[in-house]
């Protein structure tokens, strides 16, 4: 495995645990206007 490759797979490691953050605070964002749409 040369050094390029190592790069590759650890820039796209770190894309993925960006994409995880984002998911998981829009979901959040999504159940807190759910709520908000029940409570009305």
């Amino acid at each position: 495995m040369d050094y390029g490759e190592e790069q590759e797979q650890e820039r796209r490691r770190r894309r993925r645990r960006i994409w995880r953050r984002i998911a998981k605070t829009t979901f959040r964002q999504q159940l807190l206007l759910n709520k908000a749409r029940m409570g009305d």
